[in-house]
């Protein structure tokens, strides 16, 4: 995708926890930590490695499900990890196809409301790990 091409719809399907579901909206977040490397020859400037020391993806959404198994799981005291694989399906953009993966935690989860036989809910998810993104196959 090239820079400042909007994107004017776009979806993501996909599994959290082995729970389908659609997020029709998104926000992901990217940060990376920089190593300082500065020392006592570095003089005013700060000198840090050029990769990050540590990544770390945060992303909010808010989408519909079937059923109840992500509010059931949120509100249970084990492990909040879910193994997460989101497919962009609709977008004007060419980046349909593009998957992301990884294992991240759920911050936060919000039954709001449903539309027909669907659940509504809102959720923020950060990494616990590496995550991958892979673009589509042509």
């Amino acid at each position: 995708m090239s820079v400042g091409a909007g994107i004017h719809k776009r979806e993501w399907t996909g599994t959290i926890g082995g729970t389908a579901v659609v997020l029709v909206e998104q926000s992901l977040s990217i940060s990376n930590s920089r190593g300082d490397t500065s020392g006592d020859t570095s003089g005013e400037w700060a000198d840090a490695h050029a990769t990050p020391t540590q990544k770390s993806i945060s992303f909010t959404g808010s989408g519909v499900t079937r059923n109840n198994s992500l509010l059931k799981s949120a509100m249970q005291t084990g492990s909040q990890a879910y193994a997460v694989v989101l497919t962009c399906t609709a977008d004007d953009a060419g980046t349909s196809g593009s998957v992301i993966s990884g294992d991240f935690f759920l911050d936060s989860f919000e039954d709001s409301g449903s539309v027909g036989e669907l659940m509504q809910f809102s959720l923020s998810m950060s990494s616990t790990g590496a995550a991958t993104f892979t673009d589509p196959v042509a």
